[in-house]
């Protein structure tokens, strides 16, 4: 009994870890590295994680925009998303208060570089098919990782 219990043991600790990586790769299969431009003083910092705000929220919108679906980017060479409109696929989004929002909103900050995020213009970001944002960090203004 000690030797099954043994082996469902080191089964168990070879098995959770390798299925954890193939989720994280099935999820990152067939997305795409994409930019997003932060708002001026886009990033807060709060203890150990960080609240983003996207250029985006600054332009006005449609009134006749729905309340919540996918906007269809339209970026440039670098992969920086310019414009948007609704559209059947792309990033998926939902209006709070005349204001979009997206699933990716915070990101935790490693100790000592709480100041160097709120210097960050752009965030990078892991667009999957579903249209889901997976926050991949924060970059200056020449596309660098912070």
């Amino acid at each position: 009994m000690k030797r099954l219990l043994f082996w469902l043991g080191f089964l168990l600790c070879l098995g959770v870890p390798a299925g954890l990586v193939i989720r994280q790769e099935n999820l990152r299969r067939g997305s795409v590295v994409v930019y997003l431009r932060l708002a001026p003083e886009g990033v807060t910092v709060y203890g150990e994680g960080a609240s983003l705000s996207y250029d985006l929220n600054l332009r006005p919108l449609d009134p006749n925009w729905p309340k919540q679906g996918f906007l269809t980017p339209d970026m440039d060479t670098r992969r920086v998303i310019n414009a948007w409109a609704p559209g059947p696929q792309g990033l998926r989004y939902h209006l709070v208060d005349s204001q979009v929002r997206l699933d990716a909103e915070t990101l935790p900050v490693p100790p000592g570089k709480g100041e160097a995020f709120r210097q960050a213009r752009y965030a990078k970001f892991d667009l999957g098919l579903d249209g889901k944002l997976r926050v991949r960090g924060l970059t200056d203004m020449t596309l660098n990782q912070l």
